[in-house]
């Protein structure tokens, strides 16, 4: 089963348009992470893997950055004690991403 749990366009757009007007940017960069995203997910899953797509809106990193996550977990495999500096739970991660935008010098960035 694959579970797709990304924040809509307009939600994505929403979060950002304080510090960024420009909606094709906003659009190319959306589209770039969820196609990005969607490489990741199996081709072919069995009935036992459990697959969920993230995509978050931005929020605020601190500092000038605004950070959106994204993921593709196998919510299948046993959740074990492994962490990253995020203190984000990786054991079930097959890929992650976060897209940043810089607010001194506006504009995104995709950190896999």
């Amino acid at each position: 089963m694959i579970e797709r749990n990304i924040v809509s366009f307009e939600d994505f757009q929403e979060s950002v348009k304080f510090y960024c007007q420009d909606t094709e940017k906003i659009r190319a960069i959306y589209d770039r992470v969820v196609d990005l995203l969607e490489f990741y997910v199996p081709q072919r899953c069995p009935p036992e893997q459990n697959i969920r797509v993230t995509l978050t809106a931005f929020y605020d990193g601190g500092g000038r950055q605004l950070i959106a996550d994204g993921a593709v977990s196998d919510l299948s495999r046993p959740k074990r004690n492994e962490y990253n500096w995020h203190l984000q739970n990786t054991s079930q991660w097959l890929f992650a991403c976060g897209v940043v935008y810089d607010r001194e010098y506006k504009d995104f960035s995709i950190h896999t």
